[in-house]
């Protein structure tokens, strides 16, 4: 049985394969991860609260992402938030979410970048930071 004590992590993308490539292998390394695939269903989760982080791709229902964003971040601003997104995030969005988020990922990441990025959430002095693309290598 896996060790699911570093924390609770929700995920939301709206391609199936996706959401699968990112949430085994944190859950391989001890992660409780949760998915979901639309806005509603996360919104939903996300109220009920307990998670660590949510992660989530912007580009995906942009408006609707938007406004959830906007929510979480005043209603639960205890969790953490990683956007993983293919395009990039307009200057006037990224500065309105700057002190909420904690990373902007390259789609797709690195498993252990990812996981990597999840242990420094726990770390009092970890800011907004943009991770290397997927073909990073992983620290040894």
């Amino acid at each position: 049985m896996m060790d699911t004590e570093l924390g609770k992590v929700l995920i939301l993308d709206g391609n199936p394969d996706f959401l699968r490539a990112t949430a085994d292998p944190l859950a391989m390394r001890g992660w409780h991860v949760a998915t979901c695939s639309t806005i509603s269903d996360a919104r939903s989760r996300l109220d009920k609260g307990g998670y660590h982080c949510f992660i989530t791709d912007f580009h995906t229902q942009k408006d609707d992402t938007w406004a959830l964003l906007n929510w979480l971040t005043h209603k639960r601003p205890e969790i953490h938030l990683i956007i993983m997104t293919c395009s990039p995030i307009s200057y006037v969005m990224e500065s309105a979410l700057l002190q909420h988020v904690r990373f902007y990922l390259a789609k797709t990441v690195n498993p252990q970048v990812l996981h990597n990025a999840l242990l420094s959430l726990n770390q009092p002095n970890g800011s907004a930071t943009e991770l290397p693309h997927a073909d990073a290598q992983p620290e040894a």
